[in-house]
């Protein structure tokens, strides 16, 4: 799944921007598999799908992931962002393994739908 997210979630963040959905997590709607409470550390208080996948992008382009196992099997990933490599975090995320399929999916699929042009009349 993470090599994955090369296609799922980094390239469609940086060419697709603009058909990025206005969306805030909260913490009850869990329409992309998380709630705000999967997020931590976040800065601003930005809670913004947009910013989310920024700081996702920025964490899994730099290699800032963190598997949790028990007993020898993945069942987690905490994925984290910061300023630099001397700064400190200034955000994470934490998905079981079905909600980072379920995360990674429905943005993808939020990349595929193709915004309509409105006609002229």
């Amino acid at each position: 799944m993470i090599n994955n997210c090369l296609g799922l979630i980094i390239i469609p963040r940086q060419k697709l921007k603009s058909q990025i959905l206005a969306y805030s997590f909260d913490d009850v709607n869990s329409d992309y598999g998380i709630t705000r409470k999967n997020i931590s550390n976040i800065s601003k208080r930005d809670y913004s799908l947009s910013n989310v996948l920024r700081h996702i992008r920025n964490g899994l382009a730099h290699g800032r992931i963190e598997q949790k196992s028990e007993n020898g099997v993945i069942i987690g990933l905490r994925i984290h962002d910061k300023t630099d490599e001397s700064a400190p975090e200034n955000f994470a995320i934490y998905f079981t393994i079905d909600e980072f399929r379920r995360f990674a999916i429905s943005i993808s699929e939020m990349f595929l739908i193709k915004p309509t042009k409105k006609s002229s009349s």
